[in-house]
């Protein structure tokens, strides 16, 4: 088993397991991974390392940057300009909300600041059961300031 606790071993899918692995690792840096820097993180020999990230770049999941690092493919690019990111952190976020609703059976809201400016991304009431549909404001972003809510969040921030 590696750090990472994946095998493949008995089940005919090490060699996914060990892409993914590297996609995986590519994908969660901050910066761009070095040859050696993966071989090593994902415990695996240079030449599986170099034979399965060949595959992944020829396949766009990963690429080398200028410096000879990997970053993120171009996939990864095509299937996030798909997808909104205000729904997506919604989604992921829904259990949090609705148990904080259910604990304190308020109405709880979703806001995400960039700078000094405020985006809604979700509100669960404590009478729905689902999330409110809050299209109006879900891709517009207000300064920080403009609600009772924000008010709330930098009164008690400074």
């Amino acid at each position: 088993m590696t750090e990472h606790g994946l095998t493949g071993q008995g089940t005919g899918t090490q060699a996914v397991d060990r892409a993914a692995m590297l996609i995986a690792t590519v994908v969660r840096s901050d910066d761009p991974v070095a040859f050696a820097e993966l071989a090593d993180e994902c415990g695996l020999p240079k030449s599986t390392t170099s034979r399965l990230l060949t595959a992944l770049e020829r396949t766009e999941l990963v690429e080398r940057t200028e410096d000879g690092g990997y970053v993120a493919g171009p996939l990864f690019w095509q299937y996030a300009a798909r997808h909104d990111p205000w729904e997506e952190l919604a989604r992921l976020a829904l259990p949090i909300l609705e148990a904080i609703g259910d604990k304190t059976g308020e109405t709880v809201n979703l806001g995400v600041a960039r700078g000094e400016r405020r985006g809604h991304c979700s509100q669960i009431s404590e009478n729905a059961a689902a999330p409110i549909a809050s299209s109006s404001l879900s891709r517009r972003a207000f300064p920080i300031h403009h609600s009772s809510r924000a008010h709330r969040v930098c009164s008690t921030s400074r």
